[in-house]
């Protein structure tokens, strides 16, 4: 029996009675933790919600007066974290854009299968589940707020949160603070150590606790005692105290004992005693340690000690230690090389002071130390030497720089800011010869001036040209005008130009021709609102045949409700195909980390596989666009399952009606991407350049659309993928060309 708090109240609206009636019969199979309530309107959910507690929203897009999107919008003005899931037969990428703007919690597209409710209800599970938990979480917030230290929570390097505590101590607002980046509160000369010792400690082992510079929003800092620690979700807690006062009395302390005295107390330095009376200096372990030798090996002499100094620094020695006699500097203070036992020559920093004169004032006794700084004087030569090869480079550079200027594949402009207004002073060969122009017709000119109107707007009303002064690296697509008036839409990109003093004085510009890809782009948009349409006006009417026909397979047995199944899944399938065929295309949105294990996780559950079984066998983590990545790997599984049943070896050519039933799925790591396998029957050599085209295939249940999509996938993002023989005889596809993440 489920108690209140297991209880999930649901509420389904949807404009087609027989529907909702239908999903929540399915839906109730499903979990016996479901309450369903219905609506037929946006405007009977606002109603019921208003009056009456609901932990989710399933809403259809297409609904008389308010569509899904408006619904949405309507809820979260008054319950800005209720969990809302579209379910709709609309499935396009500008209705799911729209819901998430809106801030769905979750996109379903309905299907004719009534295996759909099992993922349904695994999605209101997981959106309910993750709702309760947010709301544990700020309850822990809210209790942390009151702490009077520093508290703080980042992911991937920005906060997330800040307490009242923290943010004062770093004289901000803690909403100023949200969503910046920690180096905010570092000073510049330790934002690398924080970033290449202290985050890897904390990465290997969990933690790590010490002294840190913070840096106030005033530009003034404090000593931060710091303690970091991170969560089992890789989020990074921060605690903050104030020791600043704490510092400055030991700092004040540490100045009441002479820099020499810390040095000889220290010991790990070359500690040498000279009485200048007699010219015996004594040296300690560390200082013969230094040279090679035992400290009995050590003639306790000024004389010896002299005798290991690099002849051609003797004479600055010698200079420097008489300028302190004399008075002239607080400390005896010069580098020099001395020979050490095995006859190498190391550069030793000689620090001194004279702690003892006699009545007449005349020096008698002086301490110092030894510090071996051979490591640094090295690296500054080496820099010296890197200095001197790229300033060679430098000069090769600027001798190759307009040739490959001109030789560029692109049109290029750079250009320089008189008052914020582009003016060319330089184009290359490809970008006057594209437009009709001599080249001295063009610079001087104004950049604008080869702009259309539209495009001139763009470039001096909203802002395009100041981001690129302000530093920003401009991406935006822009329309020239040939000299014959003719129109190339072209993509820009736009970088800062610097001077020798590092000021920005105009771009450098780079116009790349895409009038061809905006005409397909074009294309692709009406095949997608045709899908789309489709896609919609079939999808309720399947859906409502599919689930009366298994009502009724439940209440009679004949054989004719069996193929009126099969025939509706056929529809489907067919639907699907289409619509996903319509939607991809060689677009990638975003350019991301994906961790493979969980994308290939996530994906399998999103497709119908019966028996079937994944293997995952990579950890690795790749960059790519995670809705394409996904289309590709939902693709190859249902190609898997579909052809893929390891019952028996089915010769080419012939039909599958049902795969998968025991297939195995492997997914593994290649030397520059990944393999997709399985261990059916394979694909035949001769066919395996034609699995990849639209409508192909040799199964029944298949629409020959999904390896079509894949290979669509693949070269948006610049792979390679090929087909082979599998492990165990079934098809391997490999896809290569991929890039890791670092």
């Amino acid at each position: 029996m489920n108690t209140r708090s297991d209880t999930i109240y649901l509420l389904h609206v949807d404009d087609d009675p027989d529907f909702v009636e239908m999903a929540a019969t399915f839906l109730e199979r499903e979990s016996d933790r479901f309450v369903i309530e219905t609506a037929t309107s946006a405007s009977e959910g606002l109603d019921y919600v208003a009056a009456n507690h609901i932990d989710c929203i399933i809403s259809d897009y297409d609904m008389p007066g308010r569509n899904g999107i408006e619904f949405l919008a309507c809820i979260r003005e008054d319950y800005p974290e209720l969990p809302f899931i579209l379910f709709t037969g609309k499935g396009s990428e500008a209705v799911a854009s729209d819901a998430i703007s809106a801030g769905v919690t979750d996109y379903l597209q309905k299907e004719s299968a009534t295996s759909q409710y099992a993922v349904l209800a695994n999605r209101i599970r997981n959106a309910v589940e993750g709702f309760t938990a947010q709301r544990e979480r700020q309850r822990q917030l809210d209790a942390i707020e009151t702490a009077q230290e520093g508290i703080s929570i980042l992911n991937d390097g920005r906060f997330i949160y800040v307490n009242e505590a923290y943010a004062d101590l770093y004289r901000y607002e803690p909403a100023a603070m949200i969503g910046e980046h920690w180096e905010l509160i570092y000073p510049d000369e330790e934002v690398a150590e924080a970033r290449d010792e202290i985050l890897p400690t904390v990465k290997k082992t969990g933690s790590w606790h010490g002294r840190t510079t913070g840096l106030r929003s005033d530009g003034t800092t404090f000593v931060e005692d710091h303690t970091l620690s991170m969560t089992d979700t890789g989020e990074l807690v921060c605690t903050v105290r104030d020791i600043t006062e704490k510092e400055q009395r030991q700092k004040r302390l540490e100045r009441t004992t002479t820099r020499l005295e810390l040095a000889v107390e220290g010991a790990n330095l070359g500690v040498w005693d000279w009485d200048m009376r007699t010219d015996e200096v004594q040296f300690n372990k560390k200082w013969a340690e230094m040279l090679g030798y035992t400290v009995d090996e050590i003639e306790p002499h000024l004389d010896a000690w002299e005798s290991r100094v690099h002849p051609a620094d003797i004479e600055a020695v010698e200079a420097a230690l008489q300028a302190h006699i004399d008075g002239e500097t607080t400390y005896y203070d010069t580098e020099h090389r001395m020979q050490t036992a095995d006859d190498d020559w190391r550069w030793i920093r000689d620090i001194g002071k004279i702690v003892e004169r006699n009545e007449a004032g005349e020096p008698v006794r002086a301490v110092g130390i030894h510090l071996d700084v051979t490591d640094r004087k090295e690296h500054e030569q080496e820099l010296d030497q890197r200095t001197e090869e790229l300033e060679e480079l430098t000069t090769q550079l600027e001798e190759q720089y307009q040739y490959l200027f001109e030789q560029a594949p692109v049109m290029a402009v750079v250009t320089r800011s008189d008052n914020g207004t582009p003016i060319i002073e330089d184009c290359n060969r490809l970008f006057v010869d594209t437009l009709g122009y001599e080249k001295e017709a063009v610079l001087e000119q104004e950049l604008a001036a080869f702009y259309t109107p539209e495009s001139r707007q763009e470039l001096l009303s909203q802002g395009g040209y100041d981001r690129a002064l302000r530093g920003e690296f401009v991406r935006e697509d822009r329309q020239l005008v040939t000299a014959d008036g003719e129109t190339i839409e072209t993509l820009v990109r736009a970088v800062p130009r610097y001077d020798a003093r590092t000021d920005i004085v105009g771009t450098l510009a780079l116009f790349i021709d895409i009038s061809e890809r905006k005409a397909l782009e074009q294309e692709k948009q009406r095949l997608q609102e045709f899908a789309s349409v489709i896609s919609h006006d079939l999808r309720n009417p399947l859906n409502v045949a599919a689930g009366r026909v298994e009502l009724a397979q439940e209440e009679c047995d004949s054989d004719h409700l069996g193929n009126a199944a099969d025939a509706l899944d056929r529809m489907d399938e067919l639907i699907d195909g289409l619509l996903r065929l319509a939607q991809s295309g060689d677009h990638l949105d975003d350019v991301v980390s994906i961790d493979l294990e969980t994308v290939v996780g996530d994906c399998w559950q999103n497709v119908e596989t019966p028996g079937a079984t994944i293997v995952t066998e990579t950890t690795q983590t790749i960059r790519g666009d995670p809705s394409r990545v996904r289309q590709l790997f939902e693709n190859l599984f249902r190609n898997s399952v579909e052809h893929g049943s390891t019952g028996s070896q089915v010769p080419p050519g012939d039909a599958v009606e049902h795969g998968g039933t025991d297939v195995t799925v492997t997914v593994g790591a290649l030397e520059n991407g990944f393999y997709v396998e399985d261990d059916g029957p394979g694909i035949p050599e001769d066919e395996r350049v034609d699995v990849f085209e639209p409508g192909y295939s040799n199964a029944t249940r298949g629409t020959g659309f999904g390896l079509s999509i894949v290979r669509q996938v693949a070269e948006a993002h610049d792979w390679t993928i090929q087909i082979t023989e599998g492990t165990d005889g079934g098809a391997r596809f490999e896809i290569t060309g991929v890039t890791r993440d670092a």
